[in-house]
């Protein structure tokens, strides 16, 4: 059994020298969390989150197509169709402090000025989806194509200085 779970293991992680090059963000920056209407967490559970910015400039680029967009970041399968209304987008401005990578490498190594997630939960995200790469970034369902820098943040960390709450229909309009 254990012998099955480590060859597992091994053929998901990325094989060394094969990630691409992270971006460093900046020492304050927006976040967003996409996440289903209704869908909630604990302070202290740890969030799925991307550079605000970058997310924008994503749904910008799929034209409005929700489906698309989802596969891109993971949250729905390649065959998957997605419905705007069941889906929402939460904003935080955060430190990079607050942040950490999730990816395959030691717990607390700094890779871009964010250190490696010490959890490592990455199935809870991405098993169905499989966007997770183990490289600090998400790759397009649909694709297979890199989309955007991943993080890991606490609600309590995100609310410190406020949040803003949208519909992703909105975010898909360009009106964030």
């Amino acid at each position: 059994m254990i012998g099955a779970w480590l060859s597992l293991w091994l053929a998901l992680a990325p094989q060394a020298g094969a990630c691409d090059a992270l971006t460093e963000p900046p020492v304050t920056l927006q976040v967003a969390w996409v996440s289903r209407v209704g869908q909630s967490v604990s302070a202290q559970t740890p969030m799925q989150v991307v550079r605000s910015v970058e997310l924008q400039q994503l749904a910008k680029g799929q034209n409005g197509d929700v489906s698309s967009l989802l596969q891109s970041i993971g949250l729905l399968g390649p065959k998957g169709v997605g419905r705007a209304e069941e889906w929402k987008v939460s904003f935080f401005d955060v430190s990079r402090d607050a942040l950490c990578r999730p990816m395959v490498g030691v717990a607390g190594d700094v890779r871009s000025g964010v250190p490696v997630c010490e959890n490592d939960e990455q199935g809870r995200w991405h098993t169905r989806a499989r966007s997770w790469t183990g490289c600090g970034y998400l790759q397009d369902v649909a694709t297979a194509a890199r989309t955007l820098d991943v993080f890991r943040l606490t609600w309590a960390d995100g609310v410190r200085d406020g949040f803003c709450l949208l519909p992703l229909a909105r975010l898909l309009a360009g009106r964030s």
